[in-house]
């Protein structure tokens, strides 16, 4: 049941624009794919998938990086040294690694 819920929403981010995504929900679906699919060999295009939305979506920080070297090593040593920018373009700063609002940043 859950890993149906996690490739529903997989398709959606695939499918729309109208999700406004961050860093905080690729962080998430990694590490339910971690939790729920204990095959490797199935888990791994699952996690290489969402990997490749989150860069779509420019939505790559730090946080998703360390996540996916704590769940999928074999792809994360696969990576590039130089990470594009486009890979990165859409983050918004001031988020902390929760997805929520930075104090300094809410003051503005």
């Amino acid at each position: 049941m859950a890993l149906r819920v996690l490739l529903e929403c997989m398709n959606e981010l695939k499918s729309t624009k109208n999700i406004n995504s961050n860093p905080l929900i690729y962080r998430s679906l990694l590490g339910a794919t971690h939790a729920l699919v204990t095959d490797d060999s199935k888990r791994r295009p699952i996690s290489a998938t969402i990997f490749e939305l989150c860069c779509r979506d420019g939505q790559l920080d730090n946080t998703v990086m360390e996540t996916l070297q704590n769940v999928q090593p074999e792809l994360h040593v696969k990576l590039p040294k130089d990470i594009p920018s486009k890979w990165k373009s859409n983050v918004v700063q001031g988020y902390d690694s929760t997805g929520g609002y930075r104090k300094q940043c809410a003051r503005r």
